[in-house]
């Protein structure tokens, strides 16, 4: 017969913990990973402004009396929808954070100036 309460290990301070179902993932693990994804997501969209501002440079700066008008601000529009998604992806980025619980790190000065 197997009991259908989760199994209750040890710890090395002699707490009990229950183990985590590794096919479940708490909530905090759902954000950290929302975290990442959303980051990546923002990295990609700035990216992809830049290249666009990049060959916008190069036809203002190289190629303005060849390239029409309309490519140039197509270019333009594109960046500027990049622009507003990498936006839209750090305003969500940011509510994921204070989801997070911030775990405080050591002062590495204990109290002193770093100089």
């Amino acid at each position: 017969m197997t009991s259908s309460t989760p199994k209750i290990q040890a710890v090395k301070n002699g707490t009990t913990t229950q183990q985590a179902d590794p096919a479940h993932q708490s909530v905090g693990d759902l954000r950290r990973t929302e975290a990442m994804a959303l980051i990546s997501l923002v990295c990609e969209s700035t990216s992809a402004t830049r290249d666009l501002a990049h060959v916008m440079h190069n036809c203002i700066y190289k190629e303005l009396d060849t390239t029409p008008m309309d490519q140039v601000k197509e270019r333009l529009y594109a960046a500027l929808t990049c622009m507003e998604t990498a936006d839209h992806y750090l305003r969500m980025l940011d509510e994921v954070l204070a989801d997070i619980p911030v775990q405080p790190h050591p002062d590495p000065y204990d109290g002193e100036a770093p100089f």
